[in-house]
């Protein structure tokens, strides 16, 4: 499950991180402050957590910074949940999810 690490409140001049958790690896990204790139979850070889399954878009959502919080974005119409609630558009990570 994805979670975001900061001790003190989030705040847009400091770095973010995001932790992953699939299929026993734990994938870990900072995020610093003005961060442009996407962190993408999906099928594509290049990805950075690459997941294979059957209902897995090449792209199945990917997270991106928004000033003091990481969001979640879901693509392609995929079927994404955070903490067992339906995602359909750009969604807030909780610091522990």
């Amino acid at each position: 499950m994805p979670s975001t690490n900061d001790h003190d409140a989030p705040s847009p001049q400091r770095s973010l991180w995001l932790e992953v958790h699939h299929d026993g690896r734990a994938h870990v990204f900072c995020c610093t402050p003005n961060e442009e790139r996407a962190i993408v979850l999906g099928s594509l070889p290049r990805a950075d957590i690459r997941v294979t399954g059957l209902g897995i878009a090449p792209v199945h959502f990917h997270f991106e910074r928004d000033g003091g919080r990481i969001m979640l974005v879901p693509t392609y119409n995929a079927e994404v949940r955070v903490n067992a609630m339906l995602v359909r558009g750009p969604v807030p990570i909780p610091q522990h999810a």
